[in-house]
């Protein structure tokens, strides 16, 4: 009877050893995994995350800002001023067009209701379109630009009748080049008019070395 009782209270107490790690297990599995989800930051640490990568970038240390805005953006999903800028370090600095193609095309995705970025953004992903031959594209998303805002910088007028010249749209172009001045008082006088002037004689000539 002795042996049973010791038997008894021998597997009682593996009993409550195996329930105990068992419960203890499905813890750790439940802290573990809840470590693991995506933890949105608030709007403080998302302008803070910014300010630390746009430092980096006026400082020219394009790499370490391109991975502080991975991670601010894997932090902060939702905010399109991270993605606008790390497109912009992308395209300027680090030659990433395709990439930088796909953080614009996400910012005109997620910032729907404002616009405060889609002309511009429009506008720089069409310079990518062009720096891959896609002046089709090119030209759309100009286009886009120039419809959201008519007043919008010459540049994209420029842009614009260089992706036309390249399609082989010459009045298209030279109408571009006419536009500039009106829209942007700059292009009509100095330098950018002796650039205009220049370009729309390479265009109406059939040239394409532009």
């Amino acid at each position: 009877m002795q042996v049973n009782f010791i038997m008894t209270l021998f597997g009682y107490r593996i009993s409550y050893f195996l329930t105990k790690l068992f419960f203890l297990s499905c813890f750790f599995i439940f802290v573990t995994f809840l470590n693991s989800l995506p933890v949105e930051a608030d709007s403080a640490d998302c302008d803070r995350y910014y300010d630390m990568a746009m430092k980096l970038y006026r400082q020219k240390k394009s790499l370490e800002a391109e991975k502080v805005f991975s991670i601010a953006i894997s932090k902060c999903p939702n905010v399109a001023k991270l993605y606008f800028q790390r497109a912009k370090l992308r395209q300027n600095y680090l030659g990433k067009y395709q990439e930088a193609i796909m953080d614009y095309t996400i910012v005109l995705k997620l910032n729907k209701n404002t616009k405060s970025y889609h002309p511009k953004s429009y506008y720089m992903r069409g310079l990518c379109w062009y720096h891959f031959g896609q002046y089709g594209r090119a030209v759309s998303d100009f286009s886009s630009c120039i419809k959201l805002n008519p007043k919008y910088d010459g540049r994209v007028r420029v842009a614009r009748a260089k992706a036309f010249g390249k399609l082989g749209m010459v009045k298209n172009a030279l109408q571009d080049l006419k536009n500039c001045s009106k829209f942007d008082p700059k292009y009509g006088q100095g330098q950018r008019a002796v650039v205009i002037q220049t370009l729309y004689a390479k265009i109406a000539s059939g040239q394409s070395d532009y």
